[in-house]
């Protein structure tokens, strides 16, 4: 069986790396593509382009800290919607994280900006996998 592999997070370092690794049967999305945030959007796109394996290496926002308290519910919010499609098309889903997920402290006290972006990407993974460590 060929793979047909879509990679999410056209700006980030580990998309593009993967991208440039496996090339072959790959795309390669960005926001101008389809917009995560979009569950119509999303399932369109992928199920007409008949993906089998989704490599996710998006975030919703920059990497710069932020007080923005949209990206953190936007980062939950794209994986949830990736899982929604995942459960209906039935595709493999990856989904990667940069460095700064995994240094950053799990307690979501009231000091600690909830927009911060290593906080969101540790909120998501945490909110969306709670068996994850």
């Amino acid at each position: 069986m060929s793979h047909k592999i879509l990679i999410i997070g056209k700006n980030s370092f580990i998309g593009k790396s993967l991208f440039n690794s496996l090339n072959e049967n790959c795309y390669l999305a960005s926001r101008e593509d389809f917009d995560l945030l979009n569950l119509k959007e999303s399932l369109d796109f992928i199920s007409k382009n008949k993906f089998n394996i989704v490599i996710n290496c998006a975030i919703s926002g920059t990497s710069k800290n932020t007080d923005d308290i949209n990206d953190f519910y936007n980062n939950i919010l794209l994986f949830e919607n990736l899982l929604l499609i995942q459960e209906k098309l039935k595709f493999k889903l990856i989904t990667f994280s940069s460095g700064a997920e995994s240094i950053c402290s799990t307690d979501f006290s009231d000091d600690l900006k909830p927009a911060n972006f290593c906080t969101c990407k540790t909120a998501a993974v945490k909110v969306v996998f709670p068996w994850s460590t």
